[in-house]
C-alpha cells in the first residue's frame, strides 16, 4: 500500500504561522514610523507655509508705510509692537498673549487680524536698527519650554516705502 503524505504536519503549519506574524510585525513597524515622519514633515511645512504668508504680509505692509511711530492712541512701540503709518491710516501689530495681532485703521475703519503663528512655540518681535531707520524686521524665536531655542530664530527684513536707500 502507497502512503502518501495528504496534508501539513502541526509543526509546518505553526512555522508558517510564526513567520507571517513576524512578517506583519515588522511591516506594521515599518508603516507607523513611515506616518510618523510624513505627519512630522507635513507640520513643518505647514509652518513654513505659516512664515512665508506672515512674511508676506508684513512686507506689504512695511512696503505700504512711510514711517514707523513710537506711540500712537494707546499703543507704544517696543519690541512687542510696531506702529506703521500709511497714506490710508495706521497699521499695528501686536504680540498680546502669545499670539500676533495686525490691527489696520485705515479708511475709518478697523480689520482685525491673527496672521497664522503657533504661540505656544513662538513669540515675536520687532526690532529698529538705528544705522539703518529705513529697515524694520520682525523675528520669530522657536520657543522651548519657554526659553529661545538656538539658531531657530526666522528674520524678516522690510524696508519702509520698499526703498532701502
Amino acid at each position: 500500500m502507497n502512503m502518501r503524505r495528504r496534508g501539513f504536519s502541526l509543526i509546518e503549519i505553526l512555522s508558517v504561522m510564526v513567520l507571517l506574524a513576524v512578517f506583519g510585525f515588522v511591516t506594521a513597524i515599518l508603516l507607523k514610523e513611515t506616518l510618523d515622519i510624513e505627519r512630522v514633515q507635513a507640520a513643518g511645512f505647514n509652518k513654513f507655509l505659516e512664515s512665508t504668508a506672515l512674511a508676506d504680509q508684513f512686507r506689504a505692509d512695511v512696503h505700504r508705510a512711510e514711517a514707523t511711530l513710537s506711540e500712537w492712541q494707546d499703543y507704544v512701540a517696543n519690541e512687542r509692537t510696531l506702529i506703521l503709518q500709511t497714506k490710508e491710516g495706521r497699521i499695528v501689530y501686536l504680540w498680546d498673549e502669545n499670539r500676533l495681532v495686525r490691527r489696520a485703521f485705515e479708511n475709518g475703519g478697523l480689520t482685525e487680524q491673527f496672521p497664522p503663528l503657533s504661540g505656544r512655540e513662538t513669540r515675536a518681535e520687532f526690532v529698529r536698527d538705528g544705522r539703518e531707520p529705513k529697515m524694520v524686521r520682525l523675528r520669530l524665536h522657536r520657543l522651548r519650554a519657554g526659553e529661545v531655542v538656538e539658531g531657530q530664530t526666522i528674520e524678516i527684513d522690510a524696508a519702509l516705502g520698499g526703498d532701502f536707500r
